[in-house]
């Protein structure tokens, strides 16, 4: 995965995300599946950094290196998450694109313990993978809250079914 398929990837990621948010009923912002679990709200914050701050570990070698965008995420509100999204894609599109080929190719690092790689595919088992795993929790929650119209194509795509649409 060349680094604009892997941006591509990323940024599709986060329209998802948007489209999901922009589906979850009223009110389920401090819902949890269990106690022990991120509520609507927190789910949310972390999926407005997951793939920065972990794009930033791992192009800096160091989780220190993503750590202010954790602090960032505590103060986002509800209405403020597509912006926040947006930030990160643009974020993600400026750190990949400082990265040189012969680097997101070759150049290898260690995070324990995520793993050791070239930074290509390092970016894919984080950021990519973050993105898309917490994107997934989102369509789940949104769905255990009375989402029931969303499906596949809304969970994959970001986008409601044009089938369903043309059913009506």
């Amino acid at each position: 995965m060349n680094k604009e398929q892997l941006l591509n990837s990323m940024v599709h990621e986060v329209r998802v995300a948007q489209h999901l948010h922009s589906k979850l009923p009223a009110g389920c912002a401090d819902w949890r599946p269990t106690p022990g679990q991120r509520s609507t709200l927190e789910l949310l914050r972390y999926l407005g950094i997951a793939g920065l701050r972990m794009g930033h570990a791992v192009v800096g070698g160091s989780f220190e290196s993503g750590k202010e965008f954790g602090e960032k995420a505590k103060t986002m509100s509800w209405e403020g998450f597509p912006a926040v999204m947006d930030a990160q894609a643009e974020g993600l599109k400026k750190l990949i694109s400082g990265i040189s080929d012969k680097d997101y190719e070759g150049k290898i690092v260690d995070l324990p313990p995520i793993g050791k790689g070239p930074i290509g595919e390092m970016l894919v088992n984080t950021s990519l993978k973050f993105l898309t795993a917490y994107r997934m929790q989102l369509f789940l929650y949104a769905k255990m809250n009375g989402a029931a119209a969303l499906d596949t194509w809304d969970c994959w795509r970001g986008v409601a079914n044009p089938q369903k649409a043309a059913a009506k």
